[in-house]
């Protein structure tokens, strides 16, 4: 009788162990999903201008939910959305802590976080100046003399001095292609003459270029 008593208590305990298990891992990842909502609302919360993107951010995670670690484990192929980034999950940032049923004294989660473009509060005359540089470069790729095998878009950032003058061009986030971002540079060109910014002053632009296919 005792044996089988015992026999018994084993059988439950074996059976319990399993269970446990995957209470503990159910737990886990409804915090994942949980950190990953609250790290889109954080970013959702943004009111900085960015060129937009995803990157696949890696942090890890305390007991008591603070963030000891934080990189950039995938680039958006854009530095001030990366940056950004590394705002949203800093090295210190107070998260959830770690569920209780979870037996572990530290969590590493990697998220992909989705940033839309947006551009910051511009005055008027500065929007007007965009719009007509970006009519002026939809216009210079139209005329493009050759075919592309395939289309693609692409953010390109460049200053603009006084005189109009590009003095600096790259491309700010990847079309993921190389002869579309070679065309990009191409577009905007170091060198090339552009109307002069508003007030005559050096102005900065991050701005998007779509290279369409030819039917």
């Amino acid at each position: 009788m005792r044996r089988a008593i015992g026999g018994m208590v084993l059988l439950l305990l074996c059976l319990a162990g399993p269970a446990e298990a995957q209470a503990e891992a159910a737990g886990v990842a409804a915090y994942r999903q949980q950190l990953a909502r609250t790290l889109t609302q954080r970013v959702r919360n943004l009111r900085h201008a960015t060129p937009g993107g995803t990157v696949l951010v890696r942090f890890v995670v305390g007991r008591d939910g603070l963030v000891t670690q934080s990189e950039i484990e995938a680039s958006s192929g854009a530095e001030a959305t990366d940056r950004l980034t590394l705002a949203i999950v800093p090295v210190g940032l107070r998260l959830p802590p770690l569920p209780a049923e979870a037996p572990i004294r530290s969590l590493a989660v990697t998220v992909p976080l989705r940033f839309p473009s947006r551009e910051a509060a511009t005055p008027d005359s500065v929007k007007a100046y965009r719009s007509e540089l970006h009519t002026l470069f939809r216009r210079r790729v139209s005329a493009l003399p050759h075919r592309m095998p395939t289309g693609g878009r692409l953010f390109m950032r460049f200053k603009v001095e006084t005189d109009g003058t590009i003095s600096q061009s790259e491309v700010a986030q990847s079309s993921g292609l190389k002869h579309i971002d070679d065309l990009g540079l191409r577009i905007v060109l170091v060198g090339f003459k552009l109307p002069p910014p508003p007030d005559r002053q050096p102005i900065r632009i991050t701005m998007p270029l779509r290279f369409f296919m030819p039917p």
